[in-house]
């Protein structure tokens, strides 16, 4: 069933949770963990799982196009209600907009896609992420200057993004780990034994760190504002995804599901550090819904896999 593959996952993020919330789990500790995962182990995972996987004839591109143009339509739907029902200024529009439709994709998206669709989605993983964090963290920035009236500091801004991407430790695994299939090279068994071992702690470490991360986080206020960032996050972006996808450009087998349960994702936390850093007043709707969806999205995920046929 599909539920032996989510509720492990979600059981370890609660584990996690209650963890840290009781004290068995400290600040730094967490901290610690979560660098581990960041760092090390979902890397060298997603390296593992690429570089032994035999790559397709053809990519369904349409795949990304759905995944984009889904999120992006999210995306400004969510500064449109920001605008019109909020009141709220352009750079608090833009967080209203990353909340909307920013999935989380190192913590969660990753272990539960490979556990749920297999190894052989790294390939449609790898490209769904390797761009996602530049697109969304580079649209941000270059809103929120327009707030700030900063426009001679946009490159710059955006230059950091890209700088930050080329330096990801996520990246880095899953370009070395397509460089490796793509080219054929045969890895001695020490690499791949030690690879496989590291790579095997990918899963459970991040739900449970992904777990004591939201123990930090409290719901905090501007309920209404949140509920309709989590409506859009785990309603709207994965319905759009999906009919783009199955309707506009025929994606079927694992390119579907990726796209689909990507977008299903809660939104990431990369956007609490975004709305800490840009825009203050923006902090309680954001940790609110980052908490919100993420308790919600073993719902959502149960459902888009038992929709799509995910045994």
């Amino acid at each position: 069933m599909v539920l032996d593959i989510i509720l492990p996952v979600f059981g370890l993020v609660l584990f996690g949770y209650l963890a840290a919330r009781f004290g068995l789990f400290k600040e730094q500790h967490i901290a610690g963990l979560a660098n581990f995962c960041f760092t090390f182990a979902v890397p060298v995972l997603l390296f593992s799982s690429l570089s032994g996987a035999r790559l397709p004839k053809e990519i369904d591109w349409g795949f990304m196009l759905s995944f984009y143009i889904g999120g992006l339509a999210t995306f400004f739907v969510g500064m449109f209600i920001g605008r019109r029902f909020f009141g709220l200024r352009i750079d608090g529009q833009a967080l209203m907009g990353m909340t909307s439709a920013f999935s989380n994709t190192a913590l969660l998206g990753i272990p539960l896609i490979i556990a749920t669709l297999g190894k052989d989605a790294s390939l449609a993983v790898f490209m769904l992420i390797s761009v996602h964090s530049a697109v969304y963290f580079s649209l941000v920035t270059v809103l929120v200057s327009f707030r700030n009236g900063s426009g001679a500091g946009i490159a710059a801004q955006v230059g950091a993004v890209l700088k930050d991407l080329a330096t990801n430790p996520i990246l880095i695994g899953l370009v070395c780990g397509m460089a490796v299939s793509l080219t054929g090279i045969t890895l001695p068994h020490v690499i791949t034994t030690m690879a496989s071992q590291l790579g095997s702690a990918g899963v459970p470490a991040s739900a449970f760190a992904m777990g004591a991360t939201l123990s930090q986080y409290r719901i905090a206020g501007s309920l209404p504002q949140a509920g309709i960032m989590v409506l859009l996050k785990q309603i709207m972006h994965p319905l759009l995804v999906w009919l783009l996808a199955h309707y506009v450009f025929g994606v079927t087998g694992i390119w579907l599901g990726a796209a689909v349960l990507m977008a299903a994702m809660p939104t990431g936390i990369n956007v609490y550090v975004f709305a800490a850093r840009y825009g203050g007043d923006a902090v309680p709707a954001t940790s609110t819904a980052i908490l919100v969806s993420t308790a919600l999205s073993v719902v959502t995920m149960a459902l888009v896999s038992t929709l799509l046929g995910l045994t």
